[in-house]
């Protein structure tokens, strides 16, 4: 990376590293250079659907290259249009978005358009996209694409996501002298894809104009969770209430992937930007912030049992998440230019824990606790799972047995978790919360993808559309294949312990006493 190259391609850059290895710095500098432009035809912004695409690949784009050129017929009226759109949909004006510049009317190698590419804009190297609902599509050249309500910002953020990416490889394409790299980077040259049904068809049921969401928790606001919250920000007729969760703040390098983040927006917390984009976009939603990690919001608030939507980055979050037992958790991640999407309700296939086992021994923690307290394994995995709260006495012959020292006061019980949690847990050598996992290489369009799939996922439960069951991946620039969506096996060595029956009990006996309650 060059001694001058700003923060925000960090994650980029090591994106790159990971796609082509030797190749990365060539790869990197073609990046650099590329002269990209993005256009629009005057059809396409007649529709909401085309004006949410405009203004999303933008800021994509925007994020990705390092100079970003506004192409005719984008001039006058439609100039205008679009600048009015952006602040609209973002909040902020096209020059604040702190990562690549936006100008007018440069020469371009490169060319994204939206909907079929108008004359003189119509170039050799140029990707035409489209959107209408849930599907989205994409053509190398200026193909006869379409764009048209209705609104689905879900079908919006996919196809922004995957035209860019499409531009994204030929930009480096010519850096690229090894096979397998060039292979790599190599996508269909038509798509045409619903996000509904995960599958090349025409799956296109139309959202109803408002939407319950009931009350859902948001763990995560990294590049998908900022994603996500994108495309819910954009969803027409939302109401519920949605708690953002992550104690984090934005840094300069966080400017490639978080789209609702102008230049002003670094050291702010994560949470606040996010909520404060989405209460404006969404009048009738309660949108709360919490900035804390998700072990210490269940803590505070307690273990939600509605919906949770994961798009933390370590493995050990994911499984804290997943053994609280919520009704449903809903699974966003990526992992170089792989994404992946997954819906767990603990019961049929793999939960969220199969899905991503981590580094950790089957049981490790769990037995540490067992040998610790002089327990039987069975009745640690019991307590955990039912969350029975210890008595004061209890809590105090523990503390004690653990070497906390005497003259321990409780004066109210609490659950074993949570005793560990806030009482044992940096007291004694035996942390329960590991570190974040090394970031691994991104883009915009990697995270924004992941998170618009998972936002779907949550629209699809709020609505009675039929869910993902159970896992979906791609990789970003080959698209689909036909081994996804799959139900995975529950893995006997989930350390989530979705297979014991002491926890499929407690998650049925949970959500049955809930379903009662009128």
């Amino acid at each position: 990376m060059h001694a001058d190259q700003p923060r925000f391609v960090d994650r980029t850059v090591r994106l790159l590293q990971e796609l082509v290895g030797p190749e990365a710095r060539k790869a990197h500098d073609c990046l650099v250079k590329a002269n990209v432009g993005v256009t629009a035809s005057s059809s396409s912004l007649q529709s909401m659907q085309g004006r949410m695409l405009l203004a999303l690949t933008v800021n994509l784009l925007a994020r990705t290259f390092a100079q970003v050129s506004i192409l005719p017929p984008l001039r006058g009226r439609l100039l205008d249009q679009l600048a009015g759109d952006f602040a609209q949909f973002w909040g902020f004006p096209l020059d604040a978005i702190g990562a690549g510049r936006i100008v007018e009317n440069a020469t371009c190698d490169l060319v994204l358009a939206i909907g079929k590419a108008e004359s003189p804009t119509v170039h050799s190297q140029m990707v035409t996209i489209g959107c209408t609902g849930w599907i989205s599509e994409y053509q190398h050249g200026p193909g006869p694409v379409v764009v048209s309500d209705p609104i689905n910002p879900v079908g919006v953020a996919v196809s922004a996501s995957m035209g860019v990416a499409q531009l994204f490889a030929k930009a480096v394409a010519p850096s690229l002298r090894q096979p397998r790299f060039r292979k790599a980077m190599a996508g269909p040259h038509t798509l045409r894809w619903s996000a509904l049904s995960y599958r090349q068809d025409d799956a296109n049921h139309p959202l109803p104009p408002q939407i319950s969401l009931d009350h859902v928790v948001l763990a995560g606001m990294g590049g998908v969770g900022a994603a996500l919250e994108t495309v819910l920000a954009w969803t027409p007729g939302l109401q519920g209430t949605v708690t953002l969760v992550d104690p984090d703040r934005i840094e300069e390098s966080n400017l490639n992937r978080f789209l609702a983040a102008p230049r002003s927006a670094v050291g702010r917390l994560k949470v606040e930007v996010a909520r404060d984009h989405m209460a404006r976009q969404q009048p009738n939603l309660k949108v709360l912030a919490a900035p804390l990690t998700y072990q210490q919001f269940v803590r505070r608030v307690g273990r939600p049992r509605g919906t949770v939507v994961s798009t933390v980055d370590n493995d050990e979050a994911r499984a804290f998440i997943q053994t609280d037992l919520p009704r449903v958790v809903i699974d966003g991640a990526t992992s170089g230019p792989v994404i992946g999407v997954s819906r767990h309700t603990f019961l049929d296939g793999a939960c969220l824990g199969c899905i991503h086992p981590g580094t950790r021994q089957l049981y490790s923690q769990e037995l540490q606790m067992a040998r610790l307290l002089g327990w039987p394994l069975g009745t640690v995995i019991e307590r955990l799972a039912t969350d029975e709260p210890l008595s004061p006495q209890d809590l105090r012959m523990l503390g004690e047995h653990l070497g906390l020292g005497k003259g321990l006061e409780f004066r109210e019980g609490k659950p074993l978790r949570v005793f560990w949690a806030e009482d044992v847990c940096g007291k004694i050598d035996l942390p329960v919360e590991t570190a974040a996992q090394s970031p691994s290489g991104s883009a915009a369009f990697v995270s924004t993808l992941a998170g618009a799939l998972a936002a779907g996922e949550l629209l699809k439960d709020a609505t009675g559309m039929v869910p993902l069951d159970n896992e979906f991946r791609m990789q970003v620039f080959q698209g689909p294949t036909n081994a996804f969506p799959r139900k995975r096996p529950k893995d006997p060595k989930c350390r989530c312990f979705c297979s014991e029956d002491a926890m499929r009990l407690a998650y049925l006996e949970i959500h049955s006493r809930r379903e009662a309650v009128p």
